[in-house]
């Protein structure tokens, strides 16, 4: 699960036990969205300025 902020994106892990943060990724652009991908493993940021930055999960 990812949590959006201004300039912010924490993913977390989901499980029985509860959340555990997995990731952080910080920027000085503004955070719009984070969008899915075909590949499962990977996911996109929107900036405000409009670039789209692809990240890989982590493996957990």
């Amino acid at each position: 699960m990812a949590v959006v902020d201004i300039q912010a994106v924490e993913l977390y892990h989901l499980s029985a036990d509860g959340p555990r943060l997995v990731r952080t990724i910080e920027t000085q652009s503004e955070f719009v969205a984070a969008l899915t991908t075909t590949d499962r493993q990977r996911f996109a940021l929107l900036e405000a300025s409009g670039r789209v930055v692809l990240h890989s999960l982590p493996t957990v």
